[in-house]
């Protein structure tokens, strides 16, 4: 049984080795008859790739090739391009002869890629310009797409808002107030600031849309928050004038809340302070007068304070939640750190 296997097995291999002969390939420069070398060569046998190998410095590349199935090659050269292509076909010849299909090749003078702009290095560089705007301010929106916070190059004449992807300008709005700056709120929704309102924006469509919020309901219900997590609001009573603030936190759930951060310029506080000495005696009497209005702590040089405490004592009869954090935020921002202007004398 053995034996009969072997010789099986023999027939096989020759018959595989009979079906077979070898194809010498050799690229040629056309204009002058030169070889080319490192031409990278495809053999493929049907849809499958067989083998691939690159072109010897005289431009040669040997395969063997089936006779009895379609066989096709590529070509492919960093400088050159094949004038006309292999043609798809079965080869035929015995083993033992050697096919030879010369390739001419055309030297390829432009290889066109993609554009590199070069800089220099720490120049800034022009994103956006025109003969008839100026841009006040910009944010970036969620599709990388710039908004254009801009006036017709006098600001007392009006703002626009402008949409631009960075090459063209995709729409624009008037504005009906002078915008003065560009804010997100806690959500990253971008917003136009001026001087009464603030006008909430949103693009559709590759066009913006802008929506009318009253300032001072944006500034004492939405501004003051950082952010959210699951049944909990981060807010603080951050003041651009008062070189201190705290971060508070909120949780709907049970109605509680808690400072959990202060931030503080001890210099600046230490200045800030000092300056209640060198004001007038009006300025000097404000703090008591505060006081003795709304019952609050007096703080020297500061301001006034109030504690959460005081606050929901005083406060217990707030109908909802809804009324009760727009209320707190009124009175930490409003009460305790606005109006602190002092006059240097």
């Amino acid at each position: 049984m053995k034996p009969i296997l072997q010789l099986a097995f023999l027939i096989l291999l020759s018959t595989s080795a009979f079906s077979q002969t070898t194809v010498r390939i050799i690229a040629k420069d056309r204009s002058n008859g030169d070889p080319v070398s490192r031409v990278y060569i495809r053999q493929y046998q049907g849809d499958s790739l067989i083998t691939s190998q690159y072109t010897t410095l005289k431009g040669t590349a040997y395969f063997k090739v089936s006779t009895k199935e379609v066989t096709s090659f590529e070509l492919a050269h960093i400088a050159f391009n094949p004038s006309e292509e292999i043609p798809k076909k079965v080869f035929s010849g015995k083993p033992t002869d050697t096919l030879t299909i010369v390739v001419r090749m055309y030297y390829s003078k432009e290889h066109l890629i993609e554009e590199v702009v070069i800089k220099p290095v720490g120049v800034p560089d022009t994103i956006f310009e025109s003969a008839r705007v100026s841009v006040s301010d910009f944010e970036f929106l969620p599709d990388n797409n710039l908004l254009l916070l801009t006036y017709p190059k006098n600001l007392k004449k009006g703002t626009e808002l402008i949409l631009y992807d960075g090459f063209k300008l995709l729409g624009e709005i008037p504005l009906p107030e002078k915008g003065q700056e560009l804010i997100r709120d806690f959500r990253g929704n971008p917003h136009v600031l001026t001087d009464k309102h603030v006008y909430g924006i949103s693009q559709n469509n590759k066009q913006i849309q802008i929506a009318q919020i009253e300032k001072e309901y944006y500034m004492t219900y939405i501004a003051p928050i950082v952010d959210t997590s699951f049944t909990k609001y981060y807010f603080s009573n951050f003041n651009p004038n008062y070189p201190a603030f705290d971060y508070f936190t909120f949780d709907v759930v049970d109605s509680t809340y808690r400072k959990i951060a202060k931030v503080q310029d001890d210099l600046m506080m230490e200045l800030y302070r000092s300056e209640f000495k060198w004001v007038d005696v009006r300025t000097k009497l404000w703090p008591r007068k505060k006081k003795m209005k709304q019952g609050l702590i007096r703080r020297f040089g500061s301001g006034c304070t109030i504690s959460p405490v005081q606050f929901i004592t005083r406060n217990c009869m707030l109908r909802s939640l809804s009324e009760m954090i727009p209320f707190f935020y009124s009175i930490i921002i409003k009460t305790c750190f606005s109006d602190i202007h002092f006059k240097v004398i």
